[in-house]
């Protein structure tokens, strides 16, 4: 018995889904609102697990909002892409290049089509995503074509925050490689060797200088790829700022939450306590009025054994 009791206690309580749904499908900026209206209303129907469960609800960020307004509004797409990272984990499985090649290819159009699709969704929903939100809703395209349990929390449309994608498999941080290429290095060299065995002075100084605006173009083509780096990091520095500072306030518009909660525990408590000092004082108020009435019934009863007594006898008695 205690184990099935329990085990009762670790479900989630009625009610709970119905609320979530709502609360998820709304807009982020009502979400605090909303739940905290829910919340009461739990409260004062008697349901306190559902209270607190309800008040456990993160409010998500505008990026997990629009992959869980995608999950809603497209279901059917976002099975297709899903299905398509089954496909490459067996491609994977089976170190199938061609295949696994023509897969990412497939997979790369697909989470283009679904970040814009999540954006128009969006911005009919008025809120238009930023480049920002638009990355991380591919991030978590990606994180659930990767992970069939992500994929599985992104089709429930309950998404608070976007998960993380740390590659696709084995296959993420190197590429399928196609046929090797000549080095451009090595090329160069063999050229520069026949041309000091063939060439003139004059064709010597020519390549030299070849050789130069090679150099000059492999260092233009190295600084580029820094900038290039440099600009990834800043924007990736960005997201993580824009992730930290919405959870920050997630967490804060919790904390009111919790304290508006508080607010109102006490609040009530302090009510049914001003109830009962009124109550202990009407009541204490009757006890002493009960207490004067006996006084003067004794005092009444007193004056009429008195005067009984002044009277004597009563000579019928005799």
């Amino acid at each position: 018995m205690a184990t099935r009791a329990a085990g009762a206690e670790d479900d989630p309580p009625d009610g709970l889904d119905e609320v979530a749904e709502a609360l998820y499908a709304g807009d982020p900026d009502d979400f605090v609102r909303v739940r905290g209206e829910r919340v009461k209303q739990a409260r004062a129907a008697g349901d306190r697990r559902l209270a607190t469960a309800v008040g456990a609800l993160r409010r998500p960020t505008r990026s997990a909002w629009t992959v869980n307004l995608l999950a809603r509004e497209a279901a059917d797409e976002l099975g297709a892409l899903l299905d398509l990272g089954e496909a490459l984990r067996e491609a994977q499985q089976n170190l199938s290049g061609p295949e696994l090649r023509r897969l990412s290819a497939e997979r790369h159009r697909a989470v283009e089509e679904l970040v814009r699709r999540a954006a128009a969704l969006a911005a009919d929903h008025g809120a238009a995503p930023s480049e920002a939100v638009r990355r991380e809703v591919g991030q978590a395209l990606q994180a659930a074509l990767a992970d069939p349990a992500t994929g599985a929390r992104v089709r429930a449309s309950r998404l608070d925050k976007v998960p993380e994608y740390g590659g696709f498999g084995p296959f993420a941080a190197s590429p399928v490689p196609e046929a090797a290429a000549p080095s451009p290095t090595a090329t160069r060299n063999t050229a520069s060797r026949s041309a000091r065995d063939d060439e003139d002075d004059d064709e010597d100084t020519a390549e030299d200088t070849a050789e130069d605006t090679a150099e000059d173009t492999a260092e233009r083509e190295r600084r580029a790829a820094a900038a290039a780096e440099q600009t990834r990091a800043l924007r990736q520095a960005l997201d993580e700022a824009t992730r930290a500072r919405e959870e920050a306030e997630s967490d804060l518009d919790d904390a009111r939450t919790e304290s508006q909660g508080a607010a109102d525990d006490l609040a009530g408590l302090r009510e049914l306590l001003a109830r009962a000092e009124q109550r202990a004082a009407q009541a204490e108020a009757a006890v002493e009025h009960a207490r004067e009435r006996v006084e003067t019934r004794r005092r009444a009863e007193s004056e009429a054994r008195e005067a009984l007594a002044a009277i004597g006898p009563d000579p019928a008695d005799g």
